[in-house]
């Protein structure tokens, strides 16, 4: 019996390491827009180079959003 839920163990492990590391994917390019929204709004101004990174975070943060769910239609 232990033998037979060893793999089961196993895909639970790496599922739960999975959602972890998503998280964390997930979370960081929020953080970073986060923080350059209230460094514009601490300025009171609109600062270009703050808005292009916070598009390409939110673009990182599109394809990994779609990179999972790619992943559970496997």
């Amino acid at each position: 019996v232990e033998r037979a839920l060893k793999p089961v163990e196993e895909n639970l492990a790496d599922m739960t390491d999975f959602i972890h590391n998503a998280g964390h994917e997930l979370k960081t390019p929020l953080a970073v827009m986060r923080g350059n929204i209230q460094i514009m709004q601490a300025e009171e101004k609109l600062d270009a180079e703050l808005m292009q990174q916070s598009l390409r975070e939110i673009d990182h943060m599109s394809k990994l959003i779609e990179s999972l769910r790619e992943l559970s239609e496997i």
